[in-house]
């Protein structure tokens, strides 16, 4: 979640809100999802991560998004381990 300092009981849910502006994540249904803030870029602009494993990835992914809070969120890193091959 995402406060606002002046309006602290109008949290946002930073990964609902990431899913509405870029679309559908399939790497969240994985059992081992996590999203989490990496820092603010500026006064309007978050990084965040989403990383974890399971079903759907089960070697891994990790990708990075700039999230601004007024307006887009856009990838700026992915990255998947495949599984090894046998």
């Amino acid at each position: 979640m995402l406060f606002d300092a002046e309006r602290p009981s109008k949290g946002m849910s930073v990964t609902k809100e990431l899913q509405r502006r870029v679309g559908r994540l399939e790497v969240l249904s994985n059992h081992h999802a996590y999203v989490e803030s990496i820092g603010w870029l500026d006064d309007g602009a978050l990084r965040v991560r989403l990383w974890g494993y399971g079903e759907v990835s089960p070697g891994g992914f990790e990708r990075e998004y700039v999230f601004e809070l007024v307006g887009k969120a856009r990838l700026v890193q992915t990255r998947d381990t495949l599984p090894p091959s046998k």
